[in-house]
């Protein structure tokens, strides 16, 4: 096991305005804005440059997951299975409510949120929903029964026509097709089952929690999910938990919660972890010490790079952290490498070394023309292959 390094976040700013359990914390697309939603139906939207709470929004039941548009946008899932779409008014200069939509008659969670362009994904019971975002509201487009679950816990679109979808207990994944309402295009049960799950911003990965204290990575192809890698921490399965789990840093790390108060995260290439403490340090008798970090979320750019966590601390106290990263964490790249890759792998590519031999070759045998041609033309075909090549192996083919 990698030990856990020195934190290369730091604390920003915290709040403690939540009066029960928190079920998410979520940056808007533009960064600027934190939406935090708790079991009492109470949602605020934290203004990131001030550190004030913009607005706080009221919803009948528990609030259970949430997703933007844009900064204008909210979308909220509720515990009575309804979805309630809130626009900023620009005269009015706060969040106003503008439909809710029921996605169900049994009042099952509306667990898992998703958005691609005008249209919006959820996930209620055993049932995957899509729709329309239309000026006047929501507009059901499409919805699959999922055979052989209980509950879908979460929904993602991999591109506009297609939706990914996980089941909590039995972990299963289906891809499903947002043309083709009958059957999903693959239909995968996994061996463990998931808690929370996130894709990759280029979509090319999977992640979830497998509620035995590891997160699992896979691969997402045609046919099906293909394991990548595993990430594991230590775990009370007495109070282990669904927790959520992200990507920040351009996919180069993988953040998730934990029982104890940590917000664990891993660099992607290396496996290497790093603890931030949402919580206060272990205490003793541990009974006394149940810190449950749920909900985290991540926002990065070239600038900045922000993490958001939830801590329950023994059912009394509710608090929401921000973070921001003072130096790279687990990687020495140059931040602005993140512009075309997600980590460091291009350091690790034997194009380098390629490109290193074009630069030998031309010192030992840059004068082969001076005293034979017919050697450098041999010469100059393999400087062209080894140039092709070096170039293929750093454009990460």
């Amino acid at each position: 096991m990698v030990p856990p390094t020195k934190p290369a976040y730091e604390l920003w700013f915290s709040t403690s305005s939540h009066n029960h359990p928190i079920s998410f914390v979520t940056f808007s697309s533009s960064g600027e804005l934190l939406a935090s939603g708790d079991d009492d139906g109470r949602v605020f939207i934290w203004s990131l440059g001030s550190g004030q709470c913009f607005q706080e929004l009221r919803c009948p039941k528990p609030v259970i997951s949430c997703c933007w548009g844009d900064d204008k946008e909210l979308f909220i899932g509720c515990g009575n299975g309804e979805i309630h779409f809130f626009e900023f008014s620009v005269s009015q200069n706060r969040y106003e409510r503008n439909g809710r939509i029921a996605t169900n008659e049994s009042n099952q969670h509306v667990t898992g949120l998703s958005i691609h362009g005008n249209r919006l994904a959820a996930c209620s019971g055993n049932v995957v929903h899509c729709f329309t975002i239309e000026p006047i509201g929501l507009n059901p487009m499409q919805s699959w029964v999922v055979d052989r679950v209980r509950e879908m816990r979460s929904v993602h679109f991999l591109d506009r026509q297609t939706i990914l979808s996980a089941s909590l207990r039995e972990g299963v994944c289906v891809l499903l097709d947002v043309a083709d309402g009958n059957r999903p295009l693959w239909y995968r049960k996994l061996n463990h089952r998931i808690g929370e799950s996130a894709v990759s911003p280029d979509c090319r990965f999977f992640v979830a929690t497998d509620l035995a204290g590891s997160v699992k990575m896979y691969l997402v192809t045609p046919t099906g999910l293909r394991q990548f890698r595993t990430f594991s921490s230590p775990v009370d399965m007495a109070r282990n938990c669904p927790f959520q789990v992200c990507f920040a840093e351009d996919q180069s790390l993988l953040v998730s919660g934990s029982g104890c108060g940590e917000v664990r995260i891993w660099n992607v290439q290396t496996g290497k972890k790093t603890v931030l403490m949402h919580g206060r340090p272990k205490l003793a008798p541990a009974e006394d010490n149940f810190q449950l970090t749920q909900a985290v979320g991540a926002y990065s750019t070239l600038d900045s790079h922000l993490l958001a966590s939830a801590c329950s601390e023994n059912n009394k106290k509710y608090t929401v952290k921000i973070w921001k990263r003072a130096v790279a964490l687990g990687t020495d790249c140059d931040r602005k490498a993140l512009k075309t890759k997600s980590s460091c792998e291009v350091e690790d590519r034997p194009g380098l070394f390629l490109l290193g031999v074009v630069l030998v070759l031309s010192a030992l045998f840059g004068a082969l023309y001076l005293i034979n041609p017919a050697l450098y033309a041999l010469y100059n075909k393999l400087l062209t292959v080894t140039r092709e090549r070096g170039v293929y192996y750093m454009q990460g083919y």
